[in-house]
């Protein structure tokens, strides 16, 4: 038994005593205040995610009133583009109107100076009858002016004739200027009721605007509200953030703490083990020299028949130090190994099987590192195959649609870095006929887009469709290059069919079935359709 009161049994473990060390911060506390942590953390972790998915439905809801307002914007401005439309159409009609108003006034003053003219040609007629008459009762010398007097009245009646006729076409005229102003007329009625239902519209989207910036202003106001207290759990979590730091870093100080400890505690462990055999040794050769010195005190007893006296039998005192030395030192390194962690060797454990699962995940993500790197490797080489296969394919055919359409010249594709094919940009060299090689940049718009309608074409001759939808494909050619474009898409018509939309009439001539949208009424669409060999076997 030691001072402090701790016992040492023949075995060499020691028990009882007290121990000096105070160490509060026990691996057990570690783990409920990491386990509490890890909690506090999740709860953290859900209330911003939870945040996060109402920023998430406020930003949506936002955009859907953005897109609703820009909707309104974009109407109110359609509006006011028709507005102002109607009012330059309402100011034609009716500076037509004045037109046709002045037209009619003239007409009319003209039908009343014809019929003043009429009305003085039958008084003149009248007169000459008379006066022929006379001059027939008079003498027939007078003959030859009778006969001019007859020429000039069939003059005049042919004049009257042609007043008459003249004077109809003026009325009939006139008939088709009324209606024309009756129609202008209804027209502008309409146009006042369009006007009408366009300021309407025009207050409606007004009114839809002011609820909206209304609305803007009162989500404006959540979502800052939402900002602010983000930033507050921002806060709050970088807090989280740095104790979880903290105390991970004081763990890992406890662990390199412990496996120092290991450290030291497994020299000990195999100086406790060496002494413990020595102790073991020394019991086995103590319970051997209690058996000899039973039976020589047997002997003993059988040669002197008395009890032999051991008071002779004294250690030095050298001996004694060396005994009490050897002593002090075992008591010293047992108390500094101290008593058996069992909760350390369990933790131990556990640590040790961590760190092999984590090396053999290591592991394990090493080798899909290595096949993935590989399998990316053999990809890119099928895929600078491939490219350059359908690369040089493309370009022949891009030489081929180019030559079709511009009836000659020369066209090829080019990259950019021939080392780095997938990343490189494709350069295109054209050479029209007549004309010198030059790049794209440099040719005209017309030659531009039809250049591009050819790489286009020289596409989906790789890959052909079933048929295929252009949108106004000719609207930046010109005449010449459209006249190429029309052509061409006749020659292809027979291998894919094409529905194209266009307002170029060269494009619409090449056609087989013309489908066209008018509006006869406002608001009212209607379709036409037109097949123009039917049209021509018609047609004669």
């Amino acid at each position: 038994m030691t001072v402090e009161g701790e016992v040492i049994s023949v075995s060499g473990a020691m028990t009882g005593g007290s121990n000096k060390t105070n160490d509060t911060y026990s691996p057990l506390k570690r783990k409920s205040e990491e386990r509490r942590l890890i909690k506090l953390k999740e709860e953290i972790t859900d209330k911003i995610n939870q945040c996060i998915k109402e920023k998430t439905n406020l930003k949506a809801q936002i955009t859907v009133i953005e897109e609703e307002y820009n909707q309104a914007k974009d109407q109110n401005t359609e509006n006011e583009f028709k507005l102002n439309l109607l009012l330059k159409q309402k100011e034609l009609l009716i500076t037509e109107l004045d037109n046709a108003v002045l037209e009619r006034q003239e007409l009319l003053q003209n039908i009343e100076s014809l019929t003043d003219n009429i009305t003085e040609l039958d008084k003149e007629i009248l007169e000459l009858k008379s006066d022929l008459s006379n001059m027939q009762k008079t003498s027939t010398s007078v003959s030859e002016q009778l006969e001019n007097l007859r020429n000039f009245i069939d003059k005049k009646r042919r004049d009257y004739e042609v007043g008459l006729e003249r004077l109809s076409s003026y009325k009939e005229f006139l008939m088709t200027k009324e209606k024309e102003i009756n129609n202008i007329k209804h027209s502008i009625e309409q146009f006042k009721q369009v006007q009408n239902s366009y300021y309407r519209s025009m207050q409606d989207a007004i009114n839809i605007k002011f609820k909206l910036d209304e609305e803007n202003n009162k989500e404006q106001a959540q979502i800052k509200h939402l900002k602010d207290s983000i930033n507050e759990h921002s806060l709050q979590i970088e807090s989280i953030k740095n104790t979880i730091n903290n105390k991970q870093n004081e763990q890992e100080e406890q662990l390199h703490k412990i496996t120092e400890l290991k450290n030291i505690l497994a020299p000990l462990r195999e100086r406790i083990t060496k002494l413990e055999r020595t102790i073991h040794s020394h019991e086995v050769s103590v319970a051997r020299l209690e058996t000899e010195l039973t039976a020589l005190k047997e002997k003993w007893w059988d040669a002197f028949k008395s009890e032999p006296s051991l008071d002779e039998v004294d250690l030095s005192p050298q001996e004694v130090r060396i005994l009490k030395a050897d002593a002090n030192r075992i008591n010293e390194e047992i108390t500094r190994i101290g008593s058996v962690d069992i909760e350390s060797i369990k933790e131990y454990e556990e640590i040790t099987e961590r760190v092999n699962f984590l090396n053999e995940q290591f592991q394990d993500l090493t080798d899909a590192k290595a096949s993935l790197e590989k399998l990316l490797e053999e990809t890119e080489k099928i895929m600078i195959k491939q490219f350059t296969y359908f690369f040089a394919l493309a370009n022949e055919s891009f030489k081929k649609t180019f030559s079709e359409i511009f009836g000659g010249g020369e066209a090829f594709l080019s990259l950019d870095d021939n080392e780095n094919r997938l990343e490189a940009g494709v350069n295109i060299q054209v050479k029209l006929p007549g004309k010198k090689t030059q790049s794209l940049s440099l040719l005209s718009g017309g030659e531009r887009a039809l250049t591009c309608i050819a790489f286009i074409f020289a596409l989906l001759r790789l890959k052909p469709a079933p048929f295929c939808l252009l949108d106004e494909i000719d609207a930046a050619l010109d005449e010449i290059n459209l006249v190429r474009f029309s052509d061409f898409i006749k020659r292809m018509a027979k291998e894919m069919q094409f529905i194209i939309i266009t307002h170029r009439q060269t494009t619409i001539e090449c056609g087989q079935n013309i489908y066209g949208v008018t509006m006869p009424q406002v608001g009212i669409s209607s379709v036409l359709t037109l097949n123009l060999e039917e049209a021509h076997s018609l047609a004669g």
